[in-house]
Order: C-alpha cells, then sequence, then structure tokens
C-alpha cells in the first residue's frame, strides 16, 4: 500500500505546473555547470559519486546538534548552539551549489521534485540565519523557535531530496560503477 506523502508526490512530480519554476532557476544553474570542470567538481566527479547528499550532512548535523543543545544544556550551552546554527545557514551554500549542480543533469519528474526540495530548504536556511541574528540580538526564545520551524521544513526537504534518490533513483555516478538505477547521470569517461 503506498502512503499519502508517496502518491503526493508522485503527482507533484508529474505535475507540469512546477516546469515554469524550473525553467526560472535553470538560466541561474546554467552558470554553475557552463565550466565542464566545476560542473563536475561539484557533482563529486573525484569522489565517483555525488557530493550533494554527502554535504547535506552538515547543516542539518550542525542544526540539529544546536537543537540538542538548546533543549538540554541551559545556559551552559548557549554559545555552543549559537556558534552551531551560524555554522548550520554558511555550510547550506555548498549543499545548495552541489545540489544546483545535480539538478542541471536530472530528468523532468526530478527537476519538479527538486524545484520543491531547493525552495524547502532554502526557506529552512533563511530561518535558521533569522535564527543566528536573532540569537545574536538577544531575542533567544524566537531564535529557538526559528530554528525549529527551520527543522520541520528540512526534514520536509529531505522527504523531498530522498525522493529524488531513492524512489527516482536519480544521483551522479562514475561510468564504470554498476548501477540498478533507471535515471541516473554519469560523468563520462
Amino acid at each position: 500500500m503506498t502512503s499519502p506523502v508517496t502518491r503526493l508526490i508522485r503527482r507533484l512530480e508529474k505535475s507540469s505546473t512546477l516546469d515554469a519554476q524550473a525553467q526560472r532557476v535553470a538560466p541561474v544553474f546554467d552558470v554553475l555547470v557552463a565550466n565542464s570542470r566545476i560542473d563536475r567538481t561539484l557533482r563529486g566527479a573525484a569522489l565517483g559519486h555525488a557530493l550533494h547528499p554527502i554535504l547535506v550532512t552538515l547543516p542539518t548535523g550542525t542544526w540539529f546538534s544546536a537543537v540538542v543543545l538548546d533543549l538540554t544544556a541551559g545556559e551552559s550551552g548557549r554559545d555552543a548552539s549559537d556558534r552551531l546554527i551560524g555554522l548550520s545557514a554558511l555550510s547550506a551554500i555548498p549543499a545548495f551549489l552541489t545540489g544546483a549542480a545535480e539538478w542541471r543533469h536530472a530528468d523532468a519528474g526530478s527537476q519538479r521534485i527538486g524545484v520543491l526540495h531547493a525552495a524547502t530548504n532554502d526557506i529552512a536556511t533563511a530561518l535558521v540565519a533569522a535564527s543566528w541574528w536573532a540569537r545574536r540580538s538577544n531575542k533567544r526564545a524566537l531564535g529557538v523557535g526559528l530554528s525549529l520551524v527551520a527543522g520541520g521544513l528540512w526534514g520536509i526537504g529531505g522527504t523531498l531530496g530522498g525522493h529524488i534518490s531513492l524512489a527516482r533513483k536519480f544521483a551522479s555516478h562514475d561510468s564504470e560503477t554498476p548501477t540498478t538505477g533507471a535515471d541516473l547521470g554519469t560523468f563520462g569517461s
């Protein structure tokens, strides 16, 4: 039995309504892949597989660590939590760049979901940055609240990203690596 979330995502990946959003961001992302060396680097050619899934662990991991400190360490964990929130916002930049490079090589269905994945994660990242600013402005409760909302959005964005890589089986890989996925983008030889 297919879950309601999976059914919704499957409908979204077939929705031509999202094509307009994809067409709007494509020229921006084209800049990233215009230089083949930069494109290959951002897509993880040196590793033999996509770099994006590795890099997304930095913003989410530092965010999660900050939330644990916020909820358990009290006053003694504030400085560390604030630094982790700042690092979370900054580390989202390379995660975004690698995801954008991957997105340009994806099929239409993956690009549709990718637009939603990126938008959700970008809003979450903006909330994390706002959380950092609120904390620096002595509005701690607001900062913690913003980071919790951001985490919920990152959960949604992560679900969409997971769908692209696991259900749609899209990710860059070395052409020498055997795969069972149908929509994999290779680096070529």
